[in-house]
């Protein structure tokens, strides 16, 4: 390509930036650049030269370019409820994965959890183990999709609350 007679990837991180999303979206037919089929392209290929690190996921219909953010709050009807954790990765992290971390960050702000109530598509293997092993109550709604509130319930109120 034209490019890399004129330029080297020592030039720029802008270069490789374009080099590397030439490489995962193109293919090379009779020296000109051909868009991929989307089937033939990873989720975690480069997006936008300008976010090296956003990448893509599609959850049934839904179809995200960038970031997942997951959120932990409190949940207690008789005192004050706060966002806990909150964590941010590229968009094609499994929401499962989200899970230990968010109890365990969650518990260095505040107390020992007892008991989660969560999207059905933190369900996993490692989460239901890490539940046992730590005796904690994972509650899944069996529901996904972001229509559901879900928090962490503790078992007394946070300082100050009644």
């Amino acid at each position: 390509m034209k490019l890399q007679g004129i330029y080297t990837e020592e030039d720029s991180d802008k270069y490789r930036l374009i080099e590397r999303l030439l490489a995962e979206q193109y293919t090379l037919e009779e020296g000109r650049a051909v868009p991929k089929a989307k089937k033939d392209i990873a989720a975690d290929s480069l997006q936008s030269p300008h976010d090296a690190d956003a990448t893509y996921r599609k959850k049934k219909e839904q179809k995200v370019n960038g970031y997942n953010v997951n959120v932990a709050e409190t949940c207690n009807d008789k005192s004050l409820n706060l966002v806990t954790d909150v964590q941010v990765e590229a968009a094609g992290y499994p929401d499962n994965h989200y899970v230990q971390s968010a109890v365990e960050n969650t518990e260095k702000v505040l107390e020992k959890v007892k008991e989660v109530t969560m999207d059905g598509a933190y369900n996993d293997e490692d989460n239901r183990h890490y539940a046992d092993e730590n005796k904690k109550t994972l509650n899944f709604t069996g529901l996904q999709g972001a229509s559901l509130q879900a928090g962490m319930i503790l078992k007394k109120p946070l300082r100050g609350g009644k």
